[in-house]
């Protein structure tokens, strides 16, 4: 009988002693960290880190080639007609081309009473700018972003412009214009237009904010000679062709 008392008794402190051990034993003791862990984690950290990076690089990139896909082509011709609300109506005519390596591309808008004015386009570090022959060396705008988000916006002399709508289908009576551009053109007098622009044709479209009323329109366009261009920027566009000499 009392080698059994004993041997409960050794039982029950065995019992005591391994809880004890459990309880304040386990709970000093500190966590070894797995280096493969932080390895991994720090990997994946750097790796975000330059995609991140390298991701915000390649858009910018891409965004700029888009934005120069809106510029009109080289030796085309252009007919648009504009009206105003009150009844008038002109009708203006371009052509495009290349000037050397001057731009891009280059616009003579042939307008009423023998007049023409020269836009020559060039890119920028921020998008597509445009310029008149005779101000080279005075005043770009920046015709075009090369960041094309919905929402982005930017601002020059008197007219505040956002990105409105990407990827539009624009139907004029000439035809269908599938993967267009919406500005919103906000002037600091008060008026306010929409303006569309298509892959390969620039400018199609422009329609008063408030109202909806068409400013002006793209009615025709077909091919240019590229003598016919070449002459015709001989004549209208002498610091081009001066530069280039």
């Amino acid at each position: 009988m009392k080698k059994r008392s004993l041997i409960v008794i050794v039982v029950i402190i065995i019992i005591i002693l391994s809880a004890i051990y459990f309880i304040y034993g386990k709970s000093n003791s500190k966590p070894v960290p797995s280096s493969k862990n932080s390895i991994q984690s720090s990997t994946s950290a750097t790796s975000s880190s330059l995609s991140a990076s390298d991701t915000d690089s390649e858009s910018s990139v891409i965004g700029m080639a888009k934005a120069l896909e809106y510029l009109p082509k080289p030796y085309m011709k252009f007919t648009y007609t504009n009206k105003t609300p009150d009844g008038f109506t002109e009708t203006i005519k371009a052509v495009s081309g290349l000037i050397g390596k001057f731009s891009i591309v280059s616009v003579v808008e042939l307008l009423p009473e023998s007049e023409a004015m020269v836009v020559h386009f060039i890119e920028g570090s921020d998008g597509v700018y445009s310029f008149l022959d005779e101000e080279y060396n005075v005043k770009k705008s920046l015709w075009l972003t090369g960041n094309l988000d919905k929402g982005h916006q930017w601002q020059e002399e008197g007219v505040n412009y956002t990105i409105y709508d990407t990827g539009i289908v624009c139907d004029l009576d000439i035809g269908q214009f599938k993967d267009c551009i919406v500005l919103e053109a906000d002037y600091d007098d008060g008026t306010a237009e929409y303006q569309y622009l298509a892959p390969g044709m620039g400018l199609i479209e422009v329609t008063d904010k408030k109202t909806g009323f068409v400013l002006n329109m793209l009615t025709a366009y077909s091919a240019a000679g590229i003598k016919e261009a070449d002459d015709l920027f001989k004549l209208c566009a002498p610091y081009a062709i001066n530069a280039i000499k």
